[in-house]
């Protein structure tokens, strides 16, 4: 799979019987760091948001699912004249069944993910979208909870926080 804002896969090995991916290293910082940092101006985060949106679309294109889409994800460059530019890693890397053996951000997964792993479809990575957006937006997640098994249970119960009070006005015309 080759797009500007994927990480490629330089090589598939068997491993003792097992594949494993060999994939170029993006240079940057993951996503969700930078949001520890800083808060983009919206005008930058929706032009990151939508290298993520093109990697995902053009992935989808060619059948391939991500199932682990979070922050995590996500690596952030920055060129020499300070403009930034997202990279989507490890896609191909997961399966229905077993979507990821790393860290997988319980913030991210779609509810069908949480109730039955073998009904995810493009809808997961898309909801996975969502709340990348939202956090970008309006600088929180639309699920939270103290422990993991928290968010997964406000997923699963449709149990949003509420908007900021100092959403950006276009923002909050959307939300």
């Amino acid at each position: 799979m080759r797009h500007q804002h994927i990480a490629e896969i330089d090589e598939i090995l068997d491993v003792d019987g097992a594949p494993a991916l060999v994939v170029r290293r993006a240079a940057g910082e993951p996503l969700h760091r930078l949001l520890l940092r800083e808060r983009p101006p919206l005008h930058a985060a929706l032009r990151l948001f939508g290298d993520v949106v093109e990697a995902v679309a053009a992935a989808h294109a060619q059948g391939v699912l991500h199932l682990a889409l979070s922050t995590h994800q996500v690596i952030v460059e920055e060129d020499a004249l300070g403009s930034r530019s997202a990279t989507v890693v490890s896609f191909g890397m997961a399966s229905p069944a077993a979507p990821r053996s790393g860290h997988v951000d319980p913030g991210f997964l779609a509810p069908e993910q949480l109730r039955d792993p073998a009904e995810v479809d493009e809808r997961t990575d898309v909801f996975a979208l969502a709340a990348m957006l939202a956090e970008l937006a309006c600088g929180r997640r639309p699920f939270s909870g103290g422990t993991p098994q928290e968010v997964k249970a406000a997923i699963l119960a449709g149990e949003t926080g509420t908007l900021p009070t100092e959403l950006p006005p276009p923002v909050r015309r959307v939300a």
